[in-house]
């Protein structure tokens, strides 16, 4: 699975002390997700606590997807993309495949609202 489309995405880069926003836009990319880390603190050492003050075990899953111009570029380099980014994803669902899970939030994310499933 992949997503396609138009697309922006921002970077923050530091110059004298101060931290300046670029945006870049892309047209026709082609985004994928590099990477899925499924992080399960099941050995205690990391809670929720609700409003209610009951603890609940915390499941974190990075994911990292990069840009690409197009999906041969993308298999035959896959270092070679045009932008990268590592998010967790904010919810997670149990029983529902964690990469469409990711692909769904990517398409919520600032910027990337117009790519569509490929």
């Amino acid at each position: 699975m992949a997503l396609t489309g138009n697309c922006s995405h921002t970077t923050w880069v530091e110059v004298d002390g101060e931290e300046l926003e670029t945006i870049t836009q892309y047209t026709d990319v082609y985004v994928c997700i590099k990477a899925i880390d499924n992080i399960n603190y099941s050995d205690g050492q990391f809670y929720k606590i609700d409003s209610e003050g009951n603890q609940t075990e915390v499941q974190v899953i990075n994911y990292t997807y990069a840009g690409y111009t197009d999906e041969e570029t993308k298999n035959a380099d896959a270092e070679n993309f045009l932008f990268s980014e590592t998010k967790n994803l904010k919810t997670y669902n149990v029983g529902i495949d964690i990469e469409s899970q990711a692909y769904s939030e990517i398409k919520e994310l600032e910027g990337k609202e117009n790519l569509t499933n490929n």
